[in-house]
């Protein structure tokens, strides 16, 4: 028997769903109701060059986009830097975020360090079947606003924002499967994989928000969703007003909360 939770937020400002040693499997319903947001594609062809697996570089063969962090034979430790000044062909840039397009991620050799001081970064998985690799779940998938350098790098300063950091699937290519494994340290990030099924196996912890068609939780998976994350992820998708604003369409999601003044009186002009 499954009773699904639907976390916002608790007294400590954040939610956490801890499943010791037993599956979770669910399925959302479909279909998703005619109003709700599609996953965002990338802003751009996808078909030149053609779309690729991220992995870890060699230690020999390094950019300012995509770099190991020792010089070791083989790359223990690696960075996608979304504020780099220059991108591969399969991504684009803006003022404030990265776009790239890929067919899979895998990061089952190496951890993954995402950087997004000063811009967003947007990976999008443009191809169905496995999509992201997290091998044996010994390495992990951290997000950093800055990193301390050396063979073992730790994230430092403000936690990033979930929006800071988005993976999409496709809204029509097939279904898209992937694995979260390892602890992904304070990685914070949204993903939306309309038609994923995502499987978390053994002692991993996923911190961020995630929209997906199925999820199978199977051993001691940690859930962290932090306080802000969620409104984050509405505001940006378009399903909530931001703050300070009033709507332009009737909401997917609202509330209703009661308002007084501590007092009234009759005046007569």
């Amino acid at each position: 028997e499954l009773s699904t939770v639907y976390c916002l937020a608790d007294t400590s400002g954040s939610c956490n769903i801890t499943d010791q040693d037993k599956e979770t499997d669910i399925d959302l319903i479909a279909p998703r109701p005619s109003n709700f947001p599609i996953a965002p594609s990338y802003p751009g062809s996808t078909s030149s060059p053609t779309p690729a697996v991220m992995k870890a570089p060699s230690t020999t063969s390094t950019t300012a986009f995509s770099y190991c962090l020792d010089s070791t034979s083989k790359c223990k430790s690696w960075v996608v830097n979304a504020d780099a000044a220059t991108v591969p062909a399969n991504c684009s840039q803006g003022a404030s975020e990265t776009h790239c397009y890929v067919s899979k991620l895998d990061y089952s050799g190496a951890d993954l360090y995402f950087l997004t001081n000063t811009r967003k970064f947007r990976l999008y998985f443009v191809t169905a079947g496995a999509i992201i690799d997290g091998g044996n779940g010994n390495k992990g998938i951290h997000h950093c606003n800055t990193l301390s350098s050396g063979s073992n790098p730790t994230c430092s300063g403000t936690l990033p924002s979930t929006i800071d950091l988005a993976f999409y699937g496709c809204n029509s290519c097939g279904v898209q499967t992937y694995d979260w494994k390892g602890t992904p340290d304070v990685l914070n990030a949204f993903a939306y994989i309309p038609n994923g099924e995502a499987t978390l196996a053994g002692n991993t912890t996923f911190r961020g928000v995630l929209w997906t068609n199925k999820i199978v939780s199977l051993g001691n998976v940690s859930w962290v969703v932090p306080g802000s994350g969620v409104r984050d992820v509405l505001e940006v998708m378009g399903l909530l007003a931001a703050k300070g604003s009033m709507p332009t369409a009737n909401p997917l999601l609202f509330d209703y909360v009661a308002r007084a003044t501590s007092g009234f009186r009759w005046i007569n002009p």
